[in-house]
């Protein structure tokens, strides 16, 4: 079950599904819940000689997900010793999630049956970012072949012409609306197996499209800590629209109750209006029709002459 090392380590040896033999250092080993559970319970013999190899019956713990496991136990537990920067080790981690989906799927069941929190923390993550690629959670389901629990959570949404798609419910709860209906969904845990009715959605798919994605690039920058400057730079590439889409893009984030794309509209009308410098030339920007016959158009100029005096 267990033994020294050739490095003087003790390390820990399993049985596979498939009975083959595992092994992993104890400092690593300890970092899934129920590895740690079952080592405390056992007690090293005299020299630490290998006593017995304790089987996994698990069928999601193969020999190979069981290594691939412990090939992320081993490198968190290394980071750790050797005090390895956040950015180094999420750089790492973002390379050994670079799976197939099917691969992907299995490597989560065997996470969550050894529960490795940080590696399930992880896999999810990865899942959902790949997740916001479905139109349905049937096609979620499909995709991954995961039980529920172990899915993300997502809200179905219907825009005003028809167009079902998905968002997780993460990234929803920015909205205050959507965030009502989160709040009403019944956990996984309790059973549920959809995210309910479809929301309508007050905007038709292809704004529905743009409100999505500020929505997912958001809760994005939000889990990565992205700095000030990098959500400045999203924001204004985002941003770049024809007037008549960031009009309808205006008043979805109003309805829908997202604070922070109401902010960034509407300061990028209040920009293209200061750069207005006539009333015509207002007009022309906005399409507003000039409803003054020429009459009252020049009493009003007269009236207010004295604006146009001001420095």
């Amino acid at each position: 079950f267990f033994a020294p090392s050739s490095t003087g380590q003790r390390v820990v040896t399993l049985l596979s599904q498939d009975h083959q033999r595992c092994t992993v250092t104890w400092d690593a080993a300890i970092r899934s819940n129920v590895l740690k559970h079952m080592l405390d319970e056992c007690h090293q013999p005299a020299g630490g000689a290998l006593e017995q190899a304790v089987p996994l019956l698990d069928s999601s713990c193969s020999a190979q997900l069981l290594q691939k496991v412990f090939e992320f136990l081993q490198k968190h537990a290394d980071f750790d010793k050797a005090g390895t920067p956040p950015d180094a080790q999420s750089a790492w981690d973002k390379t050994f999630v670079l799976l197939r989906d099917e691969e992907l799927s299995r490597l989560t069941l065997a996470a969550n049956f050894l529960d490795v929190p940080d590696l399930l923390s992880l896999l999810g993550r990865t899942i959902s970012e790949r997740a916001e690629m479905c139109k349905t959670r049937e096609e979620i389901k499909e995709r991954f072949n995961l039980p529920n629990h172990l899915l993300p959570r997502t809200l179905a949404l219907l825009s005003s012409d028809g167009e079902s798609m998905v968002l997780l419910a993460d990234a929803a709860a920015r909205s205050a609306v959507l965030k009502q209906h989160i709040d009403g969904l019944p956990t996984a845990a309790e059973g549920s197996e959809s995210e309910g009715d479809p929301i309508q959605l007050p905007c038709a798919a292809a704004t529905a499209h743009k409100l999505c994605a500020y929505l997912r690039q958001h809760h994005l920058l939000d889990r990565t800590e992205a700095v000030e400057g990098d959500r400045e730079e999203w924001d204004q590439r985002f941003l770049e629209m024809e007037d008549d889409e960031l009009f309808g893009l205006v008043k979805a984030a109003h309805e829908m109750q997202v604070p922070g794309l109401v902010e960034i509209t509407c300061k990028r009308v209040a920009e293209w209006i200061k750069a207005c410098k006539t009333p015509e030339e207002l007009r022309q920007r906005f399409n507003i029709p000039n409803d003054f016959t020429p009459e009252e158009e020049e009493e009003v100029r007269k009236e207010n002459a004295w604006c146009e005096e001001m420095p």
